[in-house]
């Protein structure tokens, strides 16, 4: 199947006084559709990363991972990382969150009666799901092979399994706190027959802040929710990543009319400051606060500091492959500290603890996937056991050796399960 992919469109956006910059991938309806969203074209970021351009695609080759942009067929699709879509500050907003390491789940036999759970193979593609004892189980698809890098290549036939929609549809992405647009991109890429929509939140990356608004979780909503009404094309899927996740039920909660289906990426399903690593929680609440108390510059140097950067970067990361982690630290460095002031992520990261999106799971009554890291210490595994039993239409997928970072060490992984998801309902 030949490659339609090209670089997604930059396009900017007034919401709630923010100066609010999306990206599109692949929006084959067209000049038509592009005009009608009403978004004027952004200009690329001064450092040259604010697009998926030249320089990201080169940092990608030269680390061996992610997607080649000229790749001729889809089928070359590999496994990889880019810039930072989830950031938990210091141990993270969400590092907090806690919770032990658990072992690997077994399959779901025994499967809740409103809940599917999906265990996804370790060749890190969702073939075909079985059914095995009421739940699913994702195999290793005879189309789908992990090189010996245990990088992932998904033939063309296995691409095809899971499209086949007769109407482009759009799936807009949220991602966590101290996150850009980039930390998803390849997640996007991986959704190749949909219309997908990545916005920076106003406050971080090349979004400028809201004025009349928190930046809160109610404040996001709001402008998530005018986005999606000034895109036109509704109800979407929503994807949210993180504090992303708590979004993005808010908004499915409140305008249930604009969201047909909702994906929940490492969600945040317990309070951090409540959870068994209060004591860090404490820390990164200190921190940051420290950080808005001191004068503005000292606040930034702070808050950006490379060796705490690092150091939140490794705490998240689970694969063992240097490349990628290597990867994963640099695009971390380059992406994390992108946040208009102390003030305001101080703000942002007081939401992203006080809340979680077990607020809004009785008012969340469409169909939700909800993919887990097995080893997730910020968003642990019982807590999505708990949520998904909750939720009206839930179906719960574990990706096995992986923490907070699916949407960077196994994007191909997620990707499918999401494809498959989204062809089924």
């Amino acid at each position: 199947m030949p490659s339609t992919r090209t670089e997604p469109v930059e396009r900017v956006a007034e919401i709630n006084g923010s100066d609010l910059h999306y990206w599109i991938h692949r929006d084959e309806l067209g000049e038509a559709r592009a005009a009608e969203d009403g978004g004027r074209p952004g200009a690329t970021e001064a450092d040259g990363s604010g697009n998926a351009g030249a320089i990201e695609a080169d940092d990608r080759a030269a680390a061996g991972i992610g997607v080649d942009a000229a790749a001729a067929d889809r089928a070359d699709v590999v496994a990889g990382a880019d810039a930072v879509g989830r950031a938990d500050a210091v141990g993270g907003a969400d590092v907090a969150v806690g919770g032990d390491a658990v072992g690997r789940p077994e399959a779901a036999g025994g499967a809740d009666t409103n809940a599917a759970t999906v265990v996804a193979g370790a060749a890190d593609v969702a073939g075909p799901a079985e059914a095995v004892g009421g739940g699913l189980v994702a195999g290793a698809d005879a189309n789908a092979a992990a090189d010996a890098r245990g990088r992932v290549v998904v033939s063309d036939a296995a691409a095809a399994d899971v499209g086949g929609r007769d109407a482009v549809e759009t799936v807009l992405m949220v991602h966590g706190l101290r996150g850009t647009h980039h930390g998803l991109e390849l997640i996007a890429d991986g959704l190749d027959e949909h219309r997908v929509v990545v916005p920076d939140l106003p406050g971080f990356g090349a979004s400028g802040p809201m004025s009349g608004h928190r930046h809160d979780v109610e404040g996001y909503a709001s402008a998530m929710i005018q986005l999606i009404k000034l895109l036109g094309d509704r109800p979407v899927t929503l994807l949210g990543h993180s504090f992303g996740s708590i979004v993005a039920a808010h908004v499915a909660s409140s305008a249930p009319e604009l969201v047909r289906r909702l994906v929940l990426v490492n969600p945040i399903s317990s309070l951090a400051l409540n959870g068994p690593r209060v004591v860090l929680s404490g820390l990164t609440s200190a921190y940051y606060s420290l950080g808005k108390a001191l004068p503005p510059r000292m606040g930034n140097s702070l808050l950006s500091n490379k060796w705490i950067v690092l150091a939140a970067s490794r705490t998240m990361t689970r694969t063992k492959d240097r490349q990628l982690r290597r990867f994963i630290d640099q695009n971390h460095l380059r992406h994390f500290s992108r946040f208009h002031s102390p003030a305001l992520l101080n703000e942002t990261f007081l939401a992203s603890v006080n809340n979680t999106v077990m607020e809004y799971v009785d008012a969340l009554t469409m169909p939700t996937l909800l993919i887990a890291g097995e080893s997730d210490e910020i968003a642990p595994l019982p807590g999505q056991r708990v949520l998904a039993k909750r939720l009206d239409d839930a179906e719960l997928v574990v990706l096995p050796d992986v923490g907070h970072l699916v949407h960077y060490e196994t994007p191909v992984a997620a990707a499918n399960q999401i494809k498959r998801f989204l062809a089924a309902s």
